[in-house]
């Protein structure tokens, strides 16, 4: 609907309507009279797409136990991205909560405790003490010994006194 003035968004969209979309907004505008762009959005959700919204919303409060923080954060925002086509009054600090609780336990409390307060930070946080845990997992490097020369061949030899250079 860019650039196309207020007034004349509706009857842009209905435009490229066919099937028993078109046969719907015909009946809808004889019953109903002409519609704001926010009444036909709301019309053509209500007839169209009744569970998706719901739907999508029970997918975030299940979200859990993806391999990495990078997959779940993608996975979330996705969801996040669809329900806010629905309802764009979905608060951050509702978000912030559900993405910390989607969580692997042991990520957790590292992120609640910082107190982010977007998702961004969050998952920020997050990736932070999965790379942390992920080190502490990894077994420590076994340095190997200088290479063994022959006795005298790996010493430095000794700065000369210092009156006599």
């Amino acid at each position: 609907m860019f650039q196309i003035p207020e007034r004349f968004q509706v009857t842009a969209a209905t435009m490229y309507l066919d099937g028993r979309a078109a046969h719907w907004f015909q009946a809808y505008k004889d019953s109903y009279g002409v519609l704001s762009w926010d009444q036909f959005q709301s019309a053509i959700l209500a007839e169209f797409d009744v569970t998706t919204h719901r739907d999508k919303i029970t997918e975030l409060l299940t979200l859990k136990k993806f391999d990495t923080v990078a997959e779940y954060k993608q996975s979330f925002e996705q969801l996040v991205y669809s329900i806010r086509l629905y309802d764009k009054t979905i608060s951050e600090p509702f978000l912030i909560s559900q993405f910390v609780l989607g969580l692997k336990e042991e990520l957790r409390a590292a992120v609640e405790i910082q107190l982010p307060d977007t998702v961004t930070k969050a998952a920020t946080l997050a990736a932070i003490q999965e790379g942390l845990l992920l080190r502490q997992k990894m077994p420590p490097h076994k340095f190997s010994s200088p290479i063994n020369l022959p006795a005298g061949k790996h010493d430095s030899p000794a700065p000369p006194p210092v009156g006599e250079l």
